[in-house]
């Protein structure tokens, strides 16, 4: 299957509220500690939305952040579960050969957690540091890091494949079952490797649209659910049909764009302005004028 970024990155502009919970996705990053996992919890209580027959295509945050908040601890586990090896290794190897974490270390240390949306490269930007000479000596060889960085790499490819599994079973212990996930990667390799490929380009580019990042962040995060969740609709041993996305694929307003640049699309709500780039397309929560 080739799954398509157009209408999983508009996928939330089927809810008629997608404006309010936009905004709150966004305000609610700020909130230290709990912002990330809120956002985090966002997968498990969507998922339903995707392939079932709710009222809504999103669903809401009033009367439930303290689920939200628990399931958001729950999905930070299976991150850590699949990349806390590669942490440990880099930071045993570190610590065997001396380094003691100084005022920079905690200084990039408190950058990452006060803006948790660029977290994504916190582990690259570690074994950058600990490779290189720029705060004292290195602890680390490039070949290591290189190592530690592929290792890192190849356990955050598996991680959609895991989160996945819980779109299905609505379970996250499942997360963590290779023996599931893998033959799904395997039976869909392409559109796997497409959806990592567009999912990071909105992931890794909108942390950089300051001041607008957090409300970036937020949507990146849905539109990127949605586009390995495609996945499940298209995939011969799962039972994922109907739903919000499979009426959100099939919908031309969201078909690929003709071109590039600001379009009105008629979203849940009306008409919503749209900035189509070459490989997704941004909803703007303005109206067009």
């Amino acid at each position: 299957m080739s799954v398509g970024p157009r209408p999983s990155s508009l996928y939330l502009l089927a809810d008629p509220d997608w404006r309010r919970k936009l905004r709150r996705g966004g305000w609610l990053l700020f909130v230290p500690f709990v912002g990330w996992p809120l956002l985090l919890s966002f997968r498990k209580a969507l998922a339903p939305h995707f392939f079932e027959d709710r009222p809504t295509g999103l669903p809401d945050w009033t009367g439930r952040h303290r689920e939200h908040l628990a399931n958001g601890l729950r999905a930070m586990g299976v991150i850590l579960g699949y990349t806390a090896p590669v942490h440990l290794m880099l930071y045993a190897l570190a610590f065997s050969r001396g380094w003691q974490p100084g005022l920079g270390a905690v200084g990039v240390a408190a950058f990452f957690v006060a803006l948790p949306f660029f977290s994504n490269f916190a582990f690259p930007t570690a074994c950058l540091l600990l490779a290189s000479p720029i705060a004292g000596e290195a602890r680390i060889s490039p070949l290591e890091a290189t190592a530690l960085l592929a290792a890192f790499s190849a356990a955050i490819f598996l991680i959609p494949a895991g989160f996945l599994r819980v779109s299905s079973t609505g379970r996250f212990r499942s997360a963590f079952d290779l023996r599931r996930s893998l033959p799904f990667i395997a039976r869909q390799p392409r559109g796997y490797l497409a959806a990592w490929w567009y999912g990071a380009w909105m992931n890794w580019t909108v942390p950089f649209a300051l001041p607008l990042a957090p409300w970036g962040v937020f949507w990146a995060y849905i539109a990127s659910m949605a586009l390995f969740n495609e996945l499940l609709l298209e995939d011969s041993e799962t039972e994922a049909t109907g739903g919000w996305l499979a009426r959100v694929v099939a919908d031309p307003r969201f078909a690929p764009a003709g071109a590039w640049g600001l379009a009105a699309v008629e979203a849940a709500d009306g008409p919503a302005r749209v900035l189509h780039l070459p490989v997704f397309s941004v909803p703007l929560p303005g109206r067009p004028s």
